[in-house]
């Protein structure tokens, strides 16, 4: 390579803390493609990190020049979209057959980027605008979501459905950060807060409400102490690995820790969910659904550097379906605890009308067996009555005052007639009169016929 040694100087007394060996794996080359140079000639570089300090090396092989350029040397404009960084480069730099070599530093180490895309203005915008309209279509999909669920929260005053909303709003300003349209729109000075730092703590917002969320939806039964605590502390391990980098500047010790941190947490929430889903929670499994999309993305972009756009976007899409699966799950969840309540109603109301006929039953019963009883009584005491009356009116025959005639002895009754007492003592008493002659009356009946004086 031609003026190594005075390239490898230049980077070194640019940064001690740099590596210049230019013959490195760690670099990444590209060949200028032999033909007119456009006015505008971006390259795509694509990182692992939002790290800084570029490194772009320019060789022309026909005449032997070459040149070392910083990237504060490169920068016209860089927007940063989908962990890449797009530096426009100077026409007055290149030439066809020219030869760029690449590679990043951070923290004393150099990186080697992920890959290298040459585009021409009109290609990238091209690119930028399907990304925009991909990027808008997402977001509203997530706006959408979250005034759903945060109207459907208000109406049922369910504390989850507010979380849920203030999580599809960190998924939001995820999809923003991820496309780099924080920058270029100037919602933030990129100036005031390193690109790392910012992407840092958007990802541990992003990240806490998802812990809380899977927590709060899962149901409280199934939630392990121990496991939330551990959760808790890579929680707070990740949010202070960002306002660590804020303050003191990226370093790649925070990185491990934050790395480190966000994987433990993974690990717990995923034993969590499994543990629950074994247990028999109807949550979980949800949960799985949701999450599943995000892991396969996740695992494909740590093992393949060259990303399509599928993959390159997988993050955002998959963030996407994860909320549509967890409004779902939310949906369902109302309808489970709604259906739960009209079935608890309608058993009480079942049951309250099955007491009722069995009580309408006995009550019919008692009724029956009441009247019954109350006609046996009634019929006792009428025969008590008659009983009575016939006691009655014997009594009254025998006792009072009798009208009767002094001569002939008959008796007047209640209706004016006389009638001979053998006849009315007999027919008001049970008295029956057998007759015969006393003494006295034979003494007098001789008399009176003549039979004394006969014998």
């Amino acid at each position: 390579m031609p003026d190594r040694d005075a390239l490898e100087r230049s980077i070194r007394d640019y940064d001690s803390n740099l590596t210049a060996d230019l013959t490195g794996s760690s670099w990444y080359s590209v060949d200028i493609p032999a033909m007119p140079i456009p006015d505008n000639l971006w390259i795509a570089i694509g990182t692992r990190a939002m790290l800084k300090d570029l490194i772009v090396v320019t060789v022309n092989p026909t005449n032997g020049a070459a040149k070392v350029y910083f990237e504060s040397d490169l920068l016209v404009d860089a927007p940063m979209f989908q962990n890449s960084f797009w530096l426009k480069l100077n026409q007055a730099l290149l030439s066809p057959h020219t030869k760029l070599l690449v590679a990043q530093q951070f923290s004393g180490k150099t990186f080697q980027v992920l890959n290298i895309e040459l585009m021409t203005e009109k290609k990238k915008e091209k690119h930028f605008l399907n990304l925009k309209i991909f990027t808008a279509v997402s977001i509203g999909a997530l706006f959408a979501l979250l005034a759903y669920n945060l109207a459907l929260g208000v109406q049922l005053k369910s504390p989850l459905h507010a979380i849920y909303a203030v999580y599809c709003l960190s998924g939001m300003l995820l999809a923003v950060n991820n496309v780099g349209l924080v920058y270029e729109t100037g919602w933030l000075d990129s100036s005031a807060i390193s690109p790392f730092s910012e992407r840092i703590f958007v990802l541990a917002t992003y990240a806490t409400m998802t812990v809380i969320f899977i927590v709060m939806f899962l149901e409280s039964k199934y939630r392990q102490e121990f496991l939330l605590k551990g959760i808790a502390l890579c929680g707070v391990a990740a949010w202070i690995v960002p306002i660590g980098a804020w303050l003191i500047d990226e370093h790649l010790f925070l990185i491990k820790v934050y790395d480190g941190s966000v994987v433990l947490a993974i690990l717990q929430i995923t034993v969590l969910i499994l543990w629950s889903w074994r247990r028999g929670s109807t949550n979980a499994p949800i949960l799985l659904l949701a999450f599943a999309p995000l892991f396969v993305f996740g695992l494909l972009r740590s093992f393949i550097d060259q990303r399509g756009w599928f993959l390159s976007n997988g993050i955002q899409i998959g963030n996407v379906f994860e909320m549509l699966i967890l409004s779902w799950g939310l949906t369902e969840r109302v309808r489970r605890i709604r259906d739960s309540a009209l079935q608890a109603k309608e058993s009480a109301e079942r049951h309250e009308r099955e007491t009722v006929l069995i009580l309408n039953k006995n009550l019919e019963k008692q009724v029956t067996e009441r009247t019954k009883e109350l006609e046996s009584k009634y019929s006792e005491l009428k025969e008590n009555r008659n009983e009575l009356q016939n006691a009655l009116e014997e009594v009254s025959t025998l006792k009072g005052i009798l009208p009767i005639c002094s001569y002939c002895k008959n008796i007047r009754d209640d209706e004016g007639s006389w009638e001979q007492m053998e006849s009315y003592i007999s027919s008001h008493s049970d008295t029956k009169f057998s007759h015969g002659i006393c003494p006295d009356c034979v003494v007098k009946v001789r008399k009176d016929s003549g039979l004394d004086e006969l014998q």
